[in-house]
């Protein structure tokens, strides 16, 4: 373990481990085959569909009408997209349906339960794929906001809870693996090591899990194959975690490794500095080099919070946006036409997460505390959640740069572009992080504000310039490719 945080502060708020229990009540479950089978089915569905730009753009009674004509174009293109795929199985769901009710829109209520199904499949796979479904999952939670929240013909229960590790065991009489003393060892990402080392761990974690499911299955097959995926799962959910918060903890020890509140830089003996001045370099902020380490370790340290409980924080994020007894209202926020919805569960949360950032800062706080939600700024819990979950995306690919400087000064000829340019491999390193540390949280790309919000818009401000900073060069030597994710 790093010891990553700041000098004169209580090495107290390292992110602990959620035990079994915690993570099993929020970690969403992973898809079976037949499931995924679904999920595509869904995303085919969601793809074709114009259902926002059709709705969104109507008003008054021609909306209501524009809802439920979406809406039954949507369910039909998954039941016939169901028949096809599934076949004498969706055939009969619909057969059974038509008999007790022989209209097209009485079929689709008939179907209600298969329909809930899909959409909680497509939450579920989206908590755990946040780079997937980007665009239709914004449309799935469009549709189902007017569905509950709007009484038209096709009215019917289509929110139901995702299916999390805890209450799927539950249902199966299983808890009892929960408190199994292998299964922290069951569900614990492995760490890097050799091949054969790793090759080994991995053939002995699959035994163990396969050994818990059996000891509380009691020779049931359903049982069996249950407890594995739940175990799986939690494998899943913990290392979700542990890469998403890893990489905010690496940053946090680059910050404190290159940089020092009160002398900068400790390379080479040169005094790194990472003050901002407001108007100069697209600064909207001003701060001295003290308050602007702490302002940014503070800030890291709450994208460290929020990512280490990102699975509660999409639940209540969901539960507000599909809300029925507080709507939602359109309005052009200055960033486009967007559903202006209050999110009072997300907005709590959030001020727990900076509580408990500011304790682990020792109390001191250098920027604003405000969260911005159900405003022009962060419009609704959607908006929220998506901006968070791209926090790695930002992280990720500096971090993984900064790893390769090493590398790539051991290329012909790149130690003489690097001393050439930079002075040496360390100075390189140094004038990456110098310029994420002072610009990428200096309210750029916001109103000048140092609010929770306006520290991640100015991240992807300084993100979208990357082309223009002097070592871009250096960053497609190590690889990189963009902010998508994609490498």
């Amino acid at each position: 373990h790093l010891d990553i945080y700041p000098v004169g502060l209580p090495n107290i708020h390292r992110i602990r481990r959620m035990k079994p229990h915690s993570l099993a009540g929020c970690v969403p479950v992973r898809l079976t085959q037949e499931e995924r089978v679904l999920q595509k089915l869904l995303v085919s569905a969601l793809d074709v569909s114009e259902y926002t730009n059709k709705v969104d753009g109507s008003g008054g009674y021609t909306r209501q009408r524009a809802i439920t004509e979406n809406l039954y174009d949507l369910y039909q293109i998954m039941l016939g997209l169901n028949v096809n795929s599934s076949k004498d199985k969706g055939r009969k769901m619909l057969q059974k349906a038509f008999e007790e009710d022989r209209s097209a829109k009485g079929v689709m209520r008939k179907c209600d339960q298969w329909i809930a199904s899909i959409f909680e499949i497509g939450r579920r796979y989206k908590r755990m794929n946040p780079d997937m479904m980007r665009s239709e999952y914004g449309k799935l939670i469009s549709l189902m906001q007017d569905a509950v929240q709007h009484k038209t013909d096709l009215t019917m229960e289509i929110n139901i809870p995702v299916k999390t590790v805890k209450e799927v065991l539950a249902h199966h009489g299983l808890l009892a693996v929960l408190d199994d003393e292998n299964i922290a060892a069951a569900s614990t990402p492995l760490e890097k090591m050799d091949k054969e080392e790793l090759e080994a761990a991995v053939k002995n974690k699959e035994q163990l899990i396969k050994t818990i499911a059996e000891k509380y299955s009691s020779g049931d097959k359903e049982k069996f194959e249950v407890a594995e995926l739940c175990i799986r799962s939690l494998d899943d959910g913990n290392c979700f975690l542990r890469d998403n918060a890893a990489s905010l903890g690496k940053m946090i020890a680059l910050l404190k490794e290159y940089f020092h509140p009160e002398t900068g830089s400790r390379v080479n003996g040169k005094y790194g500095d990472i003050s901002i001045y407001s108007a100069r370099g697209g600064s909207m902020l001003s701060h001295s080099h003290r308050s602007h380490y702490y302002y940014v370790l503070e800030s890291l340290t709450l994208w460290r919070c929020i990512m280490s409980d990102i699975f509660t924080l999409w639940s209540v994020a969901e539960e507000d946006m599909l809300d029925p007894s507080r709507p939602y209202r359109m309005r052009n926020t200055g960033q486009g036409t967007h559903r202006l919805k209050s999110a009072p569960k997300t907005a709590a949360a959030m001020r727990s997460h900076i509580a408990n950032a500011q304790k682990l800062m020792g109390g001191q706080w250098v920027g604003s505390q405000i969260v911005h939600l159900g405003d022009d700024d962060v419009p609704n819990a959607l908006v929220f959640i998506d901006k968070y979950t791209q926090v790695p995306r930002i992280i990720n690919p500096i971090i993984k740069v900064i790893e390769a400087i090493d590398t790539i000064s051991e290329l012909p000829g790149q130690q003489a572009y690097l001393e050439r340019k930079f002075g040496s491999a360390e100075d390189c390193k140094v004038a990456i992080l110098q310029d994420f540390f002072k610009h990428a949280f200096d309210g750029s790309g916001d109103d000048g504000g140092s609010c929770i919000d306006g520290r991640l818009t100015s991240a992807w401000n300084w993100c979208s310039r990357l082309h223009k900073k002097p070592y871009y060069h250096t960053f497609l030597l190590g690889g990189f490719q963009g902010f998508d994710g994609q490498w």
